[in-house]
Parts: C-alpha cells; sequence; structure tokens
C-alpha cells in the first residue's frame, strides 16, 4: 500500500498535506515547513494551483481533500475507461488482423464473459447444419433462457444435440427452456456429470473452456474457440 496519492508526485503530495495544515502560506512558508528553497516551494504551489488542489497566490490555500480530490479522481476513472475501451479495441483489431495473416490460427483466446457470449452467439447464428452441446450444470456465460439464437437455428433445420448435467434442470426456467427447445426439434439427454464444456457447430468449430470449475471466481472466464485451418473467419 502507498501512504501517498499515486496521481501526485511525491513533492506536491508532501506540499499538499503541509498546506492542508496551514491556513494560508507563501513560498517561503511553505519553504521553511518542507525545508526547500523558496524557488522550489513556489513552483510547487503553483502546480497544486493548476491541478486545482489549491486557491489563490499568495497566499495560497489547500482546497478541501473532498472537493479537490474527488473531481482529480474523477477524472482518472475516467481516463482509465477510456483506456481500457482502447485496450479492448485495439486487442479485437488484433485478433482480427492475425486470423486474416495466418490462415494456420487455429485457435483463439477469449477473456470475460462478454466476449465468450458473442462467440456463442457467432457459432450459432453461423451454423448449417449441427450444433453439440455438452452444458454442465452453472453457466459460465448464459443461462438457457438466454439463449436467443437456438430457436432461429433451429427453425432454419440445424439439429441441436445437447446432454445437460442433472443438476441444471433444477435452476430456475432451465428446464422450461429445454422443454421449448425440443419441441422445437432439439434432441436433449441428461447426465449426472459432465466431465467438460464443451459447444462444436457443424464439426468444423468448438468452443471449450480452460479455466476448470475448481478455480471459477478467481480471474474472469477464459475458452479457446478452435477452428480447422480451412475454416473462414469473420
Amino acid at each position: 500500500m502507498t501512504d501517498r496519492l499515486p496521481f501526485l508526485p511525491p513533492a506536491e503530495h508532501q506540499a499538499y498535506r503541509l498546506l492542508l495544515r496551514m491556513t494560508g502560506a507563501g513560498p517561503g512558508d511553505l519553504a521553511a515547513q518542507a525545508g526547500i528553497d523558496a524557488g522550489e516551494a513556489a513552483a510547487l504551489l503553483e502546480s497544486l494551483r493548476d491541478r486545482g488542489l489549491a486557491t489563490g497566490g499568495p497566499p495560497f490555500e489547500a482546497l478541501p481533500p473532498d472537493v479537490a480530490l474527488g473531481e482529480v479522481l474523477l477524472r482518472e476513472q475516467q481516463d482509465l475507461e477510456a483506456a481500457r475501451r482502447m485496450v479492448a479495441s485495439l486487442s479485437e483489431e488484433y485478433r482480427t488482423t492475425a486470423r486474416r495473416r495466418s490462415a494456420d490460427h487455429l485457435v483463439e483466446i477469449v477473456v470475460g464473459v462478454a466476449g465468450l457470449r458473442q462467440r456463442l452467439r457467432e457459432m450459432q447464428d453461423a451454423a448449417r447444419e449441427e450444433i453439440l452441446w455438452f452444458c454442465r450444470a452453472n453457466p459460465i456465460a448464459m443461462q438457457g433462457p438466454d439463449n436467443t439464437e437456438e430457436t432461429p437455428a433451429l427453425t432454419r433445420g440445424v439439429r441441436y444435440r445437447a446432454i445437460y448435467e442433472r443438476e441444471l434442470l433444477e435452476k430456475p426456467g432451465e428446464l422450461d427452456s429445454i422443454l421449448e427447445a425440443i419441441g422445437l426439434g432439439e434432441q436433449s439427454r441428461t447426465l449426472p456429470t459432465l466431465p467438460v464444456r464443451l459447444a462444436i457447430a457443424d464439426r468444423t468449430m468448438a468452443i471449450c473452456p480452460l479455466v476448470p470449475d475448481a478455480v471459477r471466481g478467481v480471474g474472469e472466464p477464459t475458452a479457446a474457440v478452435i477452428r480447422p485451418a480451412s475454416c473462414s473467419t469473420r
């Protein structure tokens, strides 16, 4: 743990803390308290004012931390969120470029619930003949009632064959969703347990989680999307 604000240089953090304890200070006052020369103190006070942490000058007065730092932290949070979106965008661009560049780029690693849900959606939308499911009792990307892609796929003639862990049928809404799919043509079975989660489309694309259930909850879910070299990608 750090004992200073991470977005402030150490000297400015110290100057702000000293200024909080003073009713008002000029460069000479701060220099005496901090043990620095007046020129450096003047530069620190002006920097604090520019950051919105102090007002006046001289004398300078510290603005209340809950007001001054609240705005600073909000800006930091907004910058971090913008950076996160940029990283996600660049990562997606990299994956798309890599798949186009290399015909033998067979495995794509997907991290996070949203990304995995999107790949499952794309897999079903692109299927032409068959979807095979191994559905364990604790879904990591979507609940059965949320799988809105299955009904259109069944309607256009895609054959669904699914094996469900028995415990899954006890989850709210799951049994009704399965029965509805069976009514539309899904072929379903149940087993007490399944060894793995798995989804296969047209025997040319598979999605398989890489993180075992024993360590679920530690980080985001991660899955491999596996395609043959001859399979086109989007």
